[in-house]
């Protein structure tokens, strides 16, 4: 099983000139909670998120209408690829301690997104990962900042 067998493949995306309302607006509409940032060259050039919107509108005291995407975005962008296997793209959320990755093809085109909701509803099949490996997963990612990577929790 591959990241392109689970993976959500209509996704809302902005650009870095986006505002935090029209993104927000997007975010709302599509159900979600991230959406990619794709530059002038049709590439994922960062992802913002809910969190990233609600950080920066405590953060700052500007209204939300003169506030850019590309002013609050993460980067860089961690991302998997549509025929990677579901355990490297659960290892990369895990790694990187995110709960969603954009699905980029080899010519850096957004093909989808892949997220721990994707993994849950989906993807525990006799050839996918197990709910262990799923749990472990979200352990990491749920950890407090600064906290290291439990090596000894990898599943073999």
């Amino acid at each position: 099983m591959t990241v392109q067998d689970i993976m959500t493949t209509n996704v809302q995306t902005c650009t870095p000139t986006t505002t935090l309302p029209q993104v927000v607006r997007l975010m709302r509409e599509a159900g979600c909670g991230i959406i990619p940032v794709i530059d002038t060259r049709g590439q994922v050039s960062g992802v913002v998120t809910d969190r990233d919107i609600s950080m920066a509108l405590v953060a700052t005291s500007r209204k939300p209408a003169n506030v850019a995407v590309h002013e609050i975005m993460s980067g860089p962008v961690h991302a998997c690829g549509p025929g990677d296997d579901l355990r490297s793209a659960l290892a990369a959320m895990r790694q990187f301690r995110v709960r969603r990755l954009p699905v980029i093809s080899a010519d850096g085109r957004l093909e989808g997104i892949v997220s721990m909701d994707d993994f849950i509803l989906r993807a525990v099949a006799s050839d996918g990962p197990t709910s262990i490996e799923i749990i472990a997963a979200m352990r990491e990612i749920l950890k407090p900042a600064g906290e290291p990577l439990l090596v000894a929790d990898v599943p073999r």
